[in-house]
């Protein structure tokens, strides 16, 4: 299990990489998947339940998406990790934000759309 979240890090990790925004946002997307990482194992269902961790860090990225910038950012950012890793449960990602008591300011999926 430790070893299979650790891939999945290495590949959010990667993935800012390859994003590159048009815009110069103070959030980047290595502190967007950090927020996220702990859901991985909730959001794959190795796991039934969200940890503890994990609804803290989706607070957390709730907390630093403050300009439509931040918020266009992390959302492209989930967008293109959610795309790299395939074995996601859409039902798990969808409802991670409810069952975390988080709002966010879009919808999670594994296909989300950003515009």
């Amino acid at each position: 299990m430790k070893k299979a979240t650790a891939l999945v890090l290495l590949i959010f990790l990667t993935v800012q990489l390859f994003v590159q925004p048009s815009f110069q946002a103070d959030l980047t997307c290595g502190e967007v998947v950090m927020t996220l990482h702990k859901c991985v194992s909730y959001m794959t269902g190795s796991e039934s339940a969200p940890s503890p961790d994990c609804c803290e860090g989706l607070q957390r990225l709730r907390s630093l998406l403050i300009t439509h910038e931040d918020k266009e950012l992390a959302c492209t950012c989930i967008r293109h990790a959610t795309r790299r890793i395939h074995n996601l449960k859409e039902a798990a990602v969808k409802e991670l934000p409810s069952t975390c008591h988080v709002e966010l300011p879009f919808a999670l999926s594994t296909y989300m759309d950003c515009n």
